[in-house]
C-alpha cells in the first residue's frame, strides 16, 4: 500500500491516499472492427 500524502494549507492538514490509474483511463483506447462491403462485421473462419 502506498504511503499517505499530507497537504498543509493555511495551518490545516489534509491527507489523501494515492490512487493507481490505468493506462486506458488516461490515454483512452480504440477497437478495430473489420467489416465487409455491406458493413457487416467479419468473423474468423
Amino acid at each position: 500500500m502506498a504511503k499517505e500524502l499530507i497537504f498543509k494549507l493555511s495551518g490545516t492538514d489534509y491527507s489523501a491516499a494515492p490512487v493507481k490509474l490505468e493506462r486506458k483511463k488516461i490515454y483512452g483506447w480504440s477497437d478495430i472492427v473489420a467489416t465487409d462491403r455491406n458493413g457487416e462485421v467479419c468473423s474468423s473462419a
